[in-house]
């Protein structure tokens, strides 16, 4: 499981992505006080946003290298993105065309999203977390053909403002290696993201 600390051009990042390197280190306080059976590996990443966003010098490129290298069993990686705001405002929460049908217009929720063939892994995260939390929980599993899915750029169109939430693991796909993205919604475009 991991998030990137860095931030894009002049944005101090509480949002993007101080906030998912806060949810990886509070992860580690849990495990902690209650260890998994197995190992959990917990990473924090630079260089993902651009100049180094989709080469071979991001970060997750090179930690996912090393894995390969390894020839580590990672049965399953999480990015953390963007989890630090949400709002309870109806129509706060937009989408590409058609996902506005099938999910809430209010961007009070978290998602967990995968490729088809990875249905069982998102419930199965999105399950332990409704057991840990009364926030909602959205889950999307769909063809890797779909903006979004591909796990390499998910567009989202929060508070009618066409943001762009990048995903900073598609390195993880290249090794296949199984990944789910782990992100909250958003209002508006946070003029301290």
């Amino acid at each position: 499981m991991g998030a990137h600390y860095d931030a894009a051009g002049e944005q101090p990042g509480a949002d993007d992505n101080a906030s998912g390197v806060a949810g990886v280190i509070e992860l580690a306080r849990l495990l902690r006080a209650a260890p998994p059976p197995m190992r959990v590996e917990l990473a924090a990443w630079t260089l993902e946003e651009p100049p180094n966003f989709r080469t071979a010098r991001m970060g997750s490129a090179v930690h996912a290298a090393r894995l390969a290298r390894m020839h580590s069993k990672v049965r399953l990686m999480i990015s953390v993105e963007m989890i630090g705001t949400f709002s309870d405002a109806a129509g706060s929460q937009s989408y590409p065309p058609l996902f506005g049908l099938f999910y809430p217009s209010t961007g009070n929720f978290a998602a967990v999203v995968g490729k088809w063939g990875q249905g069982d892994r998102v419930v199965e995260v999105a399950d332990a977390m409704r057991a840990g939390s009364s926030l909602p929980i959205e889950t999307l599993t769909a063809p890797s053909f779909v903006t979004g899915v591909d796990l390499k750029r998910l567009v989202l169109r929060v508070g009618g403002t066409g943001r762009t939430v990048r995903l900073h693991f598609g390195r993880y796909a290249n090794k296949a290696i199984k990944l789910l993205f782990f992100s909250k919604t958003g209002s508006t475009y946070e003029p301290c993201k």
